[in-house]
């Protein structure tokens, strides 16, 4: 299973975590406002909650089968939450970029989504339309710990359900071991993101598309919008990590003109990948970008280029 297929199995693990609410449906069962005007009870001083916060998820109910599965999918994988001055929010969930509007009063604080993968999830038109309707609902947590935490919680009573904690703290980074690239995979160690630069060809439209090759176009767009928050890291070990959507780790080598990547963890993906060992290419540029093939049809979906 090449890139089309991992970009798959990540779409339906994305779907399920976003639709089961694990991400726009999380509210405080309780989030106490205190009320300026009431005597006794003032309030306290709103701590600064601006800059870079990093974040982990667990799930709500430890105890349901589905959340289990979620988190042993998502184990490891950063969230990462910027809240500017201006009442602005940009969060990275697993590779996933979201923006919009925050609050920030007493204790509580609270985030309202606007679009995700640079999608309106207002737009009835958009990709995945369905899912980001789900999106709409507030997401409302609490400022604890002086400040120094934010933490958004899920619904006990529903499954999918985490829990989400951000702190201050950068995560600590896999330690490497010993080095073992060849001459010729040498200049491949480092750091890739997305290219918003780069453009695959696509076909002009004639009025003529069947609602097949429009749902196939729409569905292609959605996977290029996914790949925006993909962040790759080739070791000189010969390991890798990618984060998109799943946290995911395995072993690199280059094969002529091309990189394959075979993706050993998290070892839950086999479920949604039918047994089968997950794989992406990508083809080596002259100019050391990464152009990530599509499985079913050999062509370039996006590309990476270095950090």
């Amino acid at each position: 299973m090449h890139n089309g297929g991992v970009m798959g199995i990540v779409a339906r693990i994305l779907v399920a975590f976003l639709v089961a609410g694990a991400i726009g449906c999380q509210r405080a069962e309780v989030i106490e406002r205190r009320s300026s005007g009431a005597e006794g009870n003032p309030v306290p001083p709103i701590a600064d909650v601006t800059g870079q916060w990093y974040g982990k998820a667990k799930p709500t109910n430890p105890a349901d089968k589905e959340d289990a599965r979620l988190a042993a999918l998502t184990a490891g994988a950063q969230l990462e939450l910027i809240l500017d001055k201006d009442g602005r929010f940009k969060m990275t969930m697993m590779g996933t970029p979201m923006e919009g509007s925050y609050e920030a009063e007493s204790e509580a604080v609270t985030l309202k989504i606007e679009t995700v993968m640079g999608q309106r999830i207002d737009d009835p038109n958009a990709p995945a339309a369905f899912m980001l309707q789900e999106l709409k609902e507030p997401i409302e947590g609490t400022i604890e710990g002086e400040g120094k935490t934010l933490f958004f919680p899920g619904k006990k009573d529903k499954p999918g359900e985490a829990d989400m904690t951000f702190t201050r703290d950068k995560p600590a980074q896999d330690k490497v071991g010993p080095r073992t690239v060849a001459a010729a995979e040498a200049p491949l160690v480092g750091e890739y993101v997305f290219d918003d630069s780069y453009a695959p060809p696509k076909k002009p439209r004639t009025g003529k598309e069947t609602p097949r090759e429009i749902a196939r176009e729409k569905a292609q767009e959605f996977s290029r919008n996914m790949s925006k928050g993909m962040r790759l890291t080739l070791r000189e070990d010969n390991t890798f990590q990618v984060e998109l959507m799943v946290l995911m780790k395995g072993s690199w080598k280059r094969s002529k003109g091309e990189l394959i990547l075979t993706i050993k963890e998290p070892k839950e993906m086999l479920a949604y990948s039918g047994g089968e060992k997950p794989e992406m290419r990508a083809r080596i540029a002259p100019d050391g970008r990464l152009l990530m093939l599509n499985d079913k049809s050999g062509q370039v979906d996006f590309a990476l280029k270095r950090r």
